[in-house]
């Protein structure tokens, strides 16, 4: 299967992740390398992560409250967003056709 993120999901993540580098050098880095790692798992294996709301799953990162979610439609599995899980509950369905 191959991975599309939506474009509006980066500039947000990577705010959040410029806010971690400023706490502690080398953390923002971090959050990236996990996202990373985080998109490897579900691309290796789409199914493994449970639906949360209709077919839209949810991916939880390791060592930081991120959670990303995502839909498999056909071959392709479609990245919707990258958020905060302690924030708004609902932020991530702003991206949801």
């Amino acid at each position: 299967m191959q991975l599309e993120v939506d474009p509006s999901v980066w500039p947000d993540f990577f705010v959040s992740a410029a806010w971690y580098e400023l706490e502690r050098r080398g953390l923002g880095a971090d959050l990236l390398d996990e996202a990373y790692a985080t998109l490897d798992r579900i691309e290796s294996g789409p199914l493994m992560f449970p639906c949360i709301r209709g077919p839209v799953r949810r991916a939880q990162l390791h060592r930081f409250p991120f959670g990303i979610f995502y839909e498999i439609i056909g071959e392709i599995i479609v990245i919707y967003a990258i958020v905060h899980l302690g924030r708004d509950e609902n932020a991530w369905t702003k991206n949801i056709p």
